[in-house]
Parts: structure tokens; C-alpha cells; sequence
């Protein structure tokens, strides 16, 4: 029989040495590496531009909320200020992954100018844009996040026919009354 070349990795191969666990592979993996194409990755979210928070966890998390602000109220000079204050409440987080593979040879990464950089960007433009899809319509029983738009806590203004000014006002209304 032929024999078989030195870079060749067989099935046992691959099960037995995984970046998931430490003393099986995991250490030869640097976190800097994993920071760096999650860092292109948010670079290329949308909602991470606007403003959305990433928040590293390590398991179910839960974090506090504000369910209602305190309520100031006017007062005459050398009158006791109210007390106030505002109604906590929790948010729980449970991890879910996003994936993907990109399988390319050993050959062309070593010959290519620029094939790792396209592969990189590639790669985290199409994690960012599948992100920002299940954060907006994600379907939690479908096993990805929960979306804005199928979150039962999100505000909806009922609508008929065509949009108009009239029912963009009634949104602005009801989540400025929500605040």
C-alpha cells in the first residue's frame, strides 16, 4: 500500500486532540486569537455600532434591570425631598453558539498573499450579519437566541393597512409612556 503522507490526520486524530479542552489541545489555542476574530466580528454587527452591550459570561448569568425608574417630584424650598428609588428586577442570560466551518488546505494558507485576512473577514462579516438577524428575529425555540421582535416583554403598537404617520406616533407615544 501507498504510504500515507506525515500531514495527514486521521478520524481518532481529530476526536483525540480538541481546542476545547485544555490538556487535549485547548492550550495551544491563544485567547488572543479568539479575542481578535470576535473584535471583527462586532466591528461588523450592526446593533454592536448601535450601541449593544457584549457581555462575556460564563454559563447561565443573570443581571439586573431597571423595571421602574424612581420618581422625582417637585418640592418648595426647605421642604423634605421624596424618597425614591428605582424597581429592580433580573435579566437571566443562557449561552448559546453561533458556528461555522471554513475548511481550506494547509497548502493554500501557506501560498496565498492575503487568503487567511479573506478568510477572517469573510468569516466575521457573516457571523456579524447572522447575529444581528437572531438578536432582531431569532427564534429561542428553534435553538438560537431570542430575538427583539419575539420577546413577549416587547412593546407592540396594533396597526392596519398602510404604515403611516399616524401609527409611527402611536408607537413613539406608547414607548415614550413605557419609557
Amino acid at each position: 500500500s501507498p504510504a500515507k503522507p506525515i500531514h495527514s490526520v486521521t478520524q481518532a486524530e481529530r476526536r483525540a486532540l480538541t481546542t476545547g479542552v485544555d490538556t487535549t489541545g485547548g492550550y495551544t489555542v491563544p485567547s488572543l486569537l479568539s479575542a481578535s476574530f470576535i473584535d471583527l466580528m462586532r466591528a461588523s454587527s450592526v446593533l454592536s455600532r448601535a450601541g449593544a452591550r457584549t457581555i462575556p459570561i460564563d454559563g447561565e448569568t443573570s443581571i439586573a434591570r431597571i423595571l421602574a425608574d424612581p420618581t422625582p417630584g417637585w418640592r418648595a424650598e426647605s421642604e423634605a425631598v421624596a424618597d425614591t428609588g428605582p424597581t429592580l428586577g433580573s435579566v437571566t442570560f443562557r449561552p448559546k453558539t453561533l458556528a461555522m466551518l471554513v475548511k481550506c488546505s494547509r497548502e493554500l494558507l501557506e501560498d496565498s498573499v492575503n487568503v487567511e485576512y479573506l478568510l477572517e473577514q469573510s468569516a466575521s462579516a457573516a457571523m456579524a450579519l447572522e447575529l444581528d438577524r437572531a438578536c432582531m428575529l431569532g427564534d429561542s425555540n428553534s435553538g438560537e437566541l431570542a430575538g427583539i421582535a419575539n420577546d413577549a416583554n416587547i412593546l407592540t403598537v396594533a396597526h392596519s393597512g398602510t404604515p403611516s404617520y399616524d401609527a409611527l406616533l402611536r408607537a413613539r407615544t406608547a414607548l415614550l409612556t413605557e419609557n
